[in-house]
């Protein structure tokens, strides 16, 4: 599993050329985060790092789970509804990518204070050809209906929190590259407790520095087609008609967020048409 900063800088990545609605597949992940990949999501250990409410175990490919009799037919039909686009995108530009937050406390009387500096070279990312393999909301739903799933194999996953891959970006290659470091700095002037003054006279105040600095070893790269970027879908096991439902009020499709523009206000029927959507 990648370290926190790996995947900050990947993250970082994702939201600023592709939205947040794509997550990233680690290195030791690519071989098996594929089109139909069936997911669990539970709650994470509070004490596991890095930190988080939640994970999501990959179980494998959803035609494991379909009945043996029908598992080449639900191969070949999954094949021929799978849509498959070239980006036309490649990064070819390399630069560092770095983030910085700045904090700082004064006291009223201005004679006590605080700062806080968070610092994160994160590196910057080295990609080949992208593509992408997805699954549009109807067809999903066709394949989805059609699926017949094994009882005893589901019996584990009944009432689990489903998910299930429905997009997959490729990249022929991998690479971390640049410096990548984390510092944080507390600085501060702090007053002594009346009890210590036999000990320091007159001098209350007292000034304080800490850096904590850390740079992690260089990430192994890929130079051969993998995933690198994956959506999902939630859904739910239905044990009448053994089969998976995309879960009510969810939709597969491309993203596309509104937001304000510089045109003419819209008219309040046209802003209930919009909130709608």
């Amino acid at each position: 599993m990648c370290s926190k900063m790996t995947q900050e800088s990947i993250r970082a990545f994702i939201h600023e050329n592709f939205g947040k609605d794509y997550f990233p597949v680690y290195h030791g992940q690519t071989n098996i985060v594929a089109p139909l990949a069936l997911m669990v999501k539970r709650k994470r250990k509070w004490w596991k790092q890095p930190f988080g409410k939640a994970e999501m175990i990959i179980l494998g490919g959803l035609e494991k789970y379909v009945v043996n009799e029908k598992q080449k037919h639900f191969q070949n039909y999954c094949s021929s509804r799978l849509e498959k686009e070239d980006k036309g995108l490649e990064k070819t530009e390399i630069r560092e990518v770095s983030r910085n937050l700045d904090i700082g406390v004064q006291g009223l009387d201005n004679s006590g204070g605080l700062d806080l500096k968070f610092s994160d070279v994160l590196g910057d990312l080295e990609l080949g050809k992208l593509t992408e393999e997805y699954y549009l909301d109807q067809p999903l739903r066709e394949i989805l209906s059609d699926a017949v799933l094994d009882p005893i194999k589901m019996a584990p996953l009944e009432g689990q929190q489903l998910r299930l891959v429905t997009a997959v970006m490729y990249s022929n290659k991998f690479s971390l590259k640049g410096n990548r470091m984390h510092q944080t700095s507390v600085s501060g002037n702090i007053h002594a407790p009346s009890e210590a003054s036999p000990f320091v006279g007159n001098h209350s105040l007292f000034k304080g520095h800490v850096t904590n600095k850390t740079v992690p070893p260089p990430m192994v790269k890929r130079t051969s087609r993998a995933s690198f970027l994956f959506k999902f879908c939630r859904v739910i096991y239905d044990k009448e008609s053994k089969s998976l439902k995309i879960q009510d009020g969810e939709f597969v499709g491309k993203l596309c967020v509104l937001i304000g523009g510089y045109g003419p206000r819209p008219s309040q029927f046209q802003s209930r048409q919009m909130k709608k959507l």
